[in-house]
């Protein structure tokens, strides 16, 4: 298995109908891939999830247990180096969806996959390793496989990265792939977080044992710029 190759699961949240949208994704190198899939979906075999692990249908109950335990392991393989955090936040009521012309939320998501894909993907892990982006399938990120040429252009210009550092961009239901499922409840739970939404009790468990679980405690703080393994960015 090569080992120049990482692989960039990315994810959106609460770009409709909430202050807050919040666009991240984790890196992985392939040879993790299978056994944390496993991990995941051996957890909700236990708990009996046949559906995904998502935040916005948590309801608590018998499922606490491992969507905590799923919380856990991101946290537990992010210290240990196995996998990396990278997210923008973007106030949307301040986001001018139709500033290129015909606009819509999902298309501004897409624009946010752009910026999070060249000015964090691409410039930490472009100069040395070939990169695969899976979004999950929707239309929020319907837009984004038609910019792989624009971004790697424009990081090998800033960022002297190696031609055509993405190689592709594969969006893939996130029915099929628990690391997305594992993404969608911890972006979920920033997006809710960043905006101080009202929650119900379940979530605001849930939330809570996020933040408990995180490095960072804020996240409408900006990471410094040497960050690598989780980075935050507010964008203005």
């Amino acid at each position: 298995m090569s080992s120049d190759l990482i692989h960039f699961y990315s994810d959106s949240s609460s770009h409709r109908g909430h202050q807050f949208v919040v666009v991240g994704g984790i890196a992985i190198r392939p040879d993790h891939v299978e056994r944390i899939n496993g991990l995941l979906q051996s957890l909700k075999d236990d708990a009996g999830i046949n559906r995904e692990f998502k935040w916005n249908e948590y309801k608590g109950g018998r499922k606490r247990q491992a969507y905590e335990a799923a919380v856990d392991l991101f946290f537990q393989l992010l210290h240990e180096n196995k996998l990396h955090f990278h997210c923008v936040i973007c106030d949307f009521t301040a986001f001018d969806h139709k500033k290129d012309g015909l606009g819509s939320p999902e298309k501004s998501v897409n624009k946010l996959y752009y910026q999070l894909m060249l000015h964090r993907v691409c410039a930490f892990y472009g100069q040395q390793m070939r990169i695969i982006m899976t979004p999950d399938h929707g239309n929020d990120s319907s837009e984004i496989v038609n910019f792989r040429g624009a971004i790697c252009a424009a990081a090998y210009r800033k960022y002297k990265t190696r031609p055509n550092c993405l190689r592709a961009i594969q969006p893939q239901p996130s029915a099929s792939n628990n690391i997305l499922q594992m993404l969608d409840v911890i972006i979920g739970a920033i997006a809710a977080h960043r905006e101080n939404r009202k929650l119900g009790p379940n979530k605001v468990h849930l939330r809570d044992y996020i933040l408990s679980s995180s490095p960072i405690k804020d996240f409408s703080i900006d990471t410094t710029n040497e960050a690598r393994r989780l980075t935050v960015w507010n964008f203005k």
